[in-house]
């Protein structure tokens, strides 16, 4: 027969194995989400890489490459709508092709 004392350690022992078996689905399931984000990020850069090789900008020295990017990325971030922006400035007369 158990005390009380006894069956309460059980109880927080069993609880514990509980928790570990618990953090260690967690962790398997995080691995997982940060997997499919890498791979999620690959897949776009792989298609952006595309996108550039497609419209010539490989062409470009690297040093060209790496300003044009960097400020289209100052666009990006700066303007409510950047593809209103470029395509006013490549279409001034509003002949865009949108």
């Amino acid at each position: 027969m158990t005390t009380r004392a006894e069956r309460l350690t059980q109880q927080v022992e069993r609880r514990m194995r509980t928790m570990a078996r618990e953090r260690q689905r967690l962790a398997h399931v995080k691995a997982r989400q940060r997997a499919l984000a890498r791979k999620a990020v690959q897949q776009r850069c792989l298609a952006v890489g595309k996108l550039v090789q497609a419209h010539g900008l490989f062409t470009l020295p690297g040093s060209d490459l790496i300003q044009l990017l960097e400020l289209l990325g100052q666009l990006v971030q700066e303007c409510p709508d950047p593809v209103a922006v470029l395509e006013g400035l490549l279409h001034p007369g509003g002949s865009g092709a949108s």
